[in-house]
């Protein structure tokens, strides 16, 4: 089983394929309103593992699911607070006093 990140830009493109099959690129780029750039770059990550495929055809460029066993995972509730206390974890300020001439 291959493991998708809840909430991530994958999860999105992979719920919008098992939705509405088959799709092409630029319909999935006009639901989701990115980038060319971004969708390219994400679809090109989920190829080299092995989910979806590209079928090029002269006048459209349909999306292929190759595999469906995939799992949406979450974080923990360990992992959430970890990653709280990382973010909200501040740098003491160094009180560096300004001189004028």
């Amino acid at each position: 089983m291959i493991e998708i990140k809840c909430d991530s830009l994958d999860e999105l493109i992979l719920r919008k394929l098992l939705f509405r099959y088959p799709m092409t690129l630029s319909e999935l780029q006009k639901e989701l309103g990115i980038s060319n750039t971004i969708l390219d770059r994400r679809i090109k990550s989920l190829q080299k593992r092995g989910i979806l495929a590209l079928d090029i055809l002269p006048d459209k460029t349909f999306i292929r699911l190759l595999r469906t066993d995939f799992g949406f995972i979450r974080f923990s509730k360990q992992q959430r607070k970890a990653l709280k206390k990382k973010i909200t974890k501040k740098k003491p300020r160094e009180n560096k006093k300004i001189g004028y001439a």
